[in-house]
């Protein structure tokens, strides 16, 4: 009964505000703006089209750019395709055929009270928002961002996108973001901030006092996986790595990605140098594994995987030293632990996990567009009513 009622709701209203919903949301909105280029032509706008000819005028400015992030990445072009996530991103050029500035952008469908929602991300698996060219002005900056969300609105429109979601990396260029940017450079566009923090690991420091900061249970945790026996090294090849999916799908459980999905991180990731892969041994058997992707500056503890009954105890915590460890080594100069969520009581554990490994609580650059507000304005009516009545005490009259 209750649910009937709020999809009868979300029927009428829907109805209600679909007119208005369908026209452009104009705050925040710009005219078109120019960019001064050296002949004075102005730029055009490029969008992702699988041709080889993008991708390597996408990874010439990227996989050079000091401030590109892991969401900048070209391999999410390719892990984005075998996830079924539609590719939008877009690139501004100048009168060369450079890019100015570019930003990642994917398309999901997803469900809310069983009717479409769609959304545009600014890359997906990690943040990547607008990224310019070094050194250019102040003016052309702003102007090139300006055309990048224009041209994304546009493709709002015509896809009937509900919401953007454009996230700044963590960390930029080896520098945390709040303190580079200072805050979240949208608002003055329509984007609402909204909360988000994560755990990063300053790599400035000695492997000695990087494991001093270790939270006591967590050294405990390391220091005795060690005397057992346990060790963390790398994954050398790709039948090792799928050789882990065992411990993969043990750990995620449904949520599991295909065998043949998995196998791909490493064609994706660690084979054009994007990600590296470690796990823990005892003797020849693997008792979890790590694939954690960088740049030249930072690391992100991206995914891992482990037996749900130890053989070892903390070799996972030992697994996550390892990896923060080779992240110093390689020349990071952070190592992000992840995001902070406490919405749940798996998720305060897992965010709690994090902690112990000593990092800075960061404030994370994250804001939304809403494209439909009205639209969203009854979905949210809708899904309050559905858990108004389930939540609804026996006995109560029937509404």
């Amino acid at each position: 009964m209750g649910e009937r009622t709020a999809q009868s709701v979300m029927t009428v209203l829907e109805t209600q505000v679909q007119a208005t919903c369908d026209q452009p949301h104009r705050h925040g909105e710009v005219a078109e703006k120019r960019v001064e280029t050296r002949t004075g032509v102005s730029p055009r706008i490029v969008h992702f089209d699988r041709s080889p000819q993008f991708r390597a005028l996408w990874d010439a400015f990227t996989d050079t750019h000091p401030e590109a992030s892991f969401g900048h990445s070209s391999s999410l072009f390719d892990w984005g395709k075998a996830q079924g996530v539609v590719n939008r991103s877009i690139a501004v050029l100048d009168d060369r055929d450079c890019i100015l500035g570019l930003l990642p952008l994917y398309q999901l469908n997803e469900r809310r009270c069983r009717r479409p929602w769609r959304c545009l991300l600014s890359s997906i698996e990690f943040p990547g928002g607008p990224l310019l060219r070094t050194g250019i002005g102040a003016k052309p900056a702003t102007a090139t961002v300006e055309l990048l969300l224009e041209e994304t609105r546009k493709l709002a429109r015509q896809e009937r996108i509900d919401v953007i979601d454009i996230n700044y990396p963590t960390v930029i260029g080896g520098d945390l973001a709040i303190h580079r940017l200072g805050h979240y450079p949208l608002r003055r566009f329509g984007y609402q901030e909204q909360f988000g923090a994560s755990m990063v690991i300053d790599l400035s420091h000695s492997a000695e006092e990087l494991f001093a900061r270790l939270h006591q249970t967590c050294r405990n945790k390391v220091r005795k996986a060690l005397s057992a026996g346990a060790e963390c090294r790398g994954i050398e090849s790709k039948q090792e790595w799928v050789s882990s999916y065992s411990l993969y799908a043990e750990t995620l459980g449904e949520d599991a990605i295909s065998k043949e999905q998995f196998s791909l991180l490493w064609d994706y990731f660690v084979v054009p140098g994007r990600a590296f892969v470690l796990g823990t041994y005892l003797g020849a058997e693997m008792l979890s594994a790590r694939i954690s992707v960088k740049t030249s500056a930072s690391a992100y503890n991206w995914m891992g995987f482990r037996r749900k009954k130890d053989a070892v105890s903390g070799a996972f915590n030992l697994m996550v030293w390892g990896a923060i460890q080779h992240a110093k080594a390689g020349g990071c100069r952070r190592f992000e632990i992840g995001s902070l969520n406490y919405a749940t009581e798996k998720l305060a554990t897992i965010s709690e996990f994090k902690r112990s490994f000593g990092g800075e609580n960061c404030y994370q650059l994250r804001g939304r567009y809403l494209c439909r507000p009205l639209r969203d304005a009854a979905f949210n009516l809708a899904e309050n009513l559905w858990t108004a009545v389930r939540r609804r005490p026996q006995g109560m009259e029937r509404i």
